[in-house]
């Protein structure tokens, strides 16, 4: 479990706070529920109790409220080959 705040993550360039979904470090995360920041430690209880939800959990804060993020996939990344662009014709042969 990760916790973070909105701020952090859109420093990064990672975070919508009216997207459903978000990708930090190759791994998609579906947004879940949200709580009062004063409900914090029922939300960390959340996320520690329901791992059959989804994978990593990860807790944003944002103003009044921290909301669950959970892993649902990741990012494979994907590798340049010569066909998959012209300009690199040259340095690949």
């Amino acid at each position: 479990m990760m916790i973070t705040t909105a701020s952090e993550l859109a420093q990064l360039g990672t975070y919508n706070p009216l997207g459903a979904q978000l990708i930090f470090r190759d791994k998609v995360f579906t947004k879940g529920q949200s709580f009062s920041c004063r409900a914090r430690q029922v939300a960390l209880a959340v996320c520690q109790e329901n791992p059959e939800h989804g994978g990593f959990c990860m807790l944003v804060e944002d103003g009044n409220l921290i909301t669950i993020w959970r892993q649902t996939g990741c990012i494979q990344p994907r590798a340049i080959s010569c066909s998959d662009s012209e300009w690199l014709e040259d340095a690949c042969g």
